[in-house]
């Protein structure tokens, strides 16, 4: 089973907490197809998918200092004034192929497309349910 702590940390480059919450989702989707996964429960919310359990560990790391984190002006979002930003304090060392190729793929889209992107693979899927990450298939 992939570890979900460490995907956390291995996303934190400077992204917001849904970004790295949607890239999370994406990494899952990915490492089921090779018989893993986060062992995390997600649904389908309102931006798409969602687990209170990769928000938890955010909050966690957060709290003991293996994330950290800075305040912006996002120039880029006019709803937004700003932006807070999470960084891993030490990222981890190994290199993982899922994580690159998530990161590589799918880092440079805004939230927004994120939000429409994973949604548009939720199709089947109602608003308020349980998303089985191994249903779900990403064209790659």
């Amino acid at each position: 089973m992939a570890d979900l702590k460490r995907t956390v940390l291995y996303l934190s480059r400077g992204y917001r907490k849904g970004k790295i919450l949607k890239l999370a989702f994406l990494s899952d989707v990915l490492y089921h197809e090779r018989g893993e996964g986060l062992g995390v429960e997600w649904w389908y919310g309102r931006y798409g998918p969602f687990s209170s359990e990769v928000l938890s560990m955010i909050d966690h790391l957060l709290q003991s200092g293996a994330l950290e984190f800075s305040i912006e002006i996002d120039e880029d979002d006019p709803h937004y004034k700003y932006v807070t930003r999470l960084y891993a304090r030490s990222p981890p060392c190994h290199r993982d192929e899922v994580l690159d190729y998530v990161l590589e793929r799918y880092g440079g889209m805004s939230y927004r497309e994120l939000v429409e992107y994973t949604k548009s693979l939720l199709r089947g899927y109602e608003y308020g349910s349980t998303i089985d990450p191994s249903t779900v298939r990403i064209g790659v």
